[in-house]
């Protein structure tokens, strides 16, 4: 039904209705062991959270180090879980099983969730005692039976289905949203990942979601992904990084809600969504050439005014003939005739970002155009392909707020030409 590859996750601090336990009252529980870094600590660390030991912040930097943009993809990686949980909810599904959850923050599942639909009802699961204890003292303001904690680990998914909490409060004959939201890479093949995932897969009812996120290797070098999988040896858990085909098969007979498995940015993303980087510094690149062909690359449509609200590319050629025609350098006035094709042959760095800059401002997702900015970014910054798609995604965003009103203004002056 739904997933995502991974990267990344959120963080604003807004309190909601939860009454918050105060730091200086909460004692880490006695069976807990803080030497060890624990997945769900490291977690909370890259998401600026206090929840953590030393032991945690001393793995979570050694791996930031390795992966400067964890902390972002953190974020864009809660961020996910928010849109996928509305979709959900607004879907009509009213029950939320959430298996690895964390140590609870603002813009977790059952807020968002209860957010759409009051009556909404989440299980938490995690095996982490600081999640439960903290879990559980965050959730004292709210219904009874409306959210409810188990201390239980993913690796024994007979034993999630079996507790009594989970049977008090969800009701499996009817539709649920079961949540693995970037906690599978932390099983390994071994433990049998594709049988865990099949077990509680199996006992949904008709019309239920899989909510999915996965770390891959298909975005980072083989240097950087053989580095975060060897940081990860000494934590609670190893990182099992899969390849999309290793990802694809968790879902088993779920149909994919569009756009299908995407990195986490491109799942439905939504204008209000975090913003956290500008695009990177590096990128060498006629800076003058580009704002004068994101400025004039559609003034064809002067002539073609049917093709501002309509499709049609007659207003291309129009456009670099009436710029020609008035003293323009080809070097500028060659936009109006290339801003739509970015695939051809030569086409310059100043050329995809005239391209860009057209599709932004209308607030329209191009994967393969923004793919081969992303690899220029790449090239010319040093950052992995990963990093750079996110810092773009970010940028494109922040632009793309703002469409509604522009093309809102846009109608309402058409131009006109004097033309019958």
């Amino acid at each position: 039904m739904m997933h995502h590859e991974d990267t990344a996750a959120v963080d604003q601090d807004t309190r909601t209705g939860w009454e918050w336990a105060r730091a200086d009252d909460w004692q880490p529980p006695s069976e807990l062991d803080t030497g060890i870094p624990h997945t769900a600590r490291m977690y909370d660390y890259y998401l600026g959270g206090k929840d953590n030991f030393e032991a945690d912040r001393q793995a979570a930097q050694a791996a930031i180090a390795a992966y400067p943009a964890l902390p972002l993809l953190a974020r864009t990686n809660r961020q996910f879980l928010g849109r996928a949980v509305e979709f959900a909810a607004g879907r009509g599904i009213r029950q939320f099983v959430d298996i690895g959850t964390g140590i609870p923050t603002v813009g977790s599942t059952n807020e968002v969730a209860q957010r759409v639909a009051p009556d909404a009802r989440v299980v938490y699961v995690d095996n982490d005692p600081i999640v439960a204890t903290h879990a559980r003292a965050l959730l004292a303001g709210h219904p009874a039976g409306h959210t409810s904690v188990i201390e239980a680990d993913l690796r024994d998914p007979e034993a999630i289905l079996r507790h009594p909490a989970l049977g008090a409060a969800i009701d499996l004959s009817q539709p649920v949203a079961l949540m693995l939201v970037a906690v599978l890479h932390f099983i390994r093949d071994e433990e049998g990942a594709q049988q865990i995932v099949r077990t509680l897969r199996e006992v949904l009812a008709p019309g239920s979601a899989l909510i999915l996120s996965h770390g891959s290797p298909d975005f980072a070098s083989r240097e950087s992904a053989a580095e975060g999988t060897r940081i990860y040896r000494s934590a609670s858990a190893p990182l099992v990084l899969r390849p999309r085909a290793g990802v694809e098969p968790f879902f088993g007979d779920f149909e994919f809600v569009g756009p299908g498995l995407v990195q986490l940015p491109l799942w439905r993303p939504t204008a209000g969504h975090l913003r956290t980087t500008e695009l990177p510094e590096g990128l060498a690149f006629d800076h003058h050439a580009v704002r004068y062909g994101a400025a004039t690359h559609d003034i064809g449509k002067v002539v073609h005014p049917e093709e501002l609200s309509g499709p049609g590319s007659a207003h291309e050629p129009a456009g670099h003939a009436l710029l020609s025609a008035r003293g323009v350098p080809e070097e500028l006035a060659r936009f109006a005739r290339t801003h739509a094709s970015w695939g051809e042959p030569g086409t310059t760095t100043e050329d995809l970002l005239v391209s860009l800059a057209d599709k932004a401002w209308k607030n329209q997702r191009v994967r393969d155009l923004e793919d081969r900015v992303v690899e220029r970014l790449a090239a010319a910054t040093g950052r992995e392909r990963w990093e750079a798609f996110l810092a773009l995604d970010d940028l494109l965003t922040r632009i793309g707020e703002d469409a509604p009103r522009r093309l809102a203004l846009q109608a309402a002056h058409p131009v006109r030409t004097g033309r019958n």
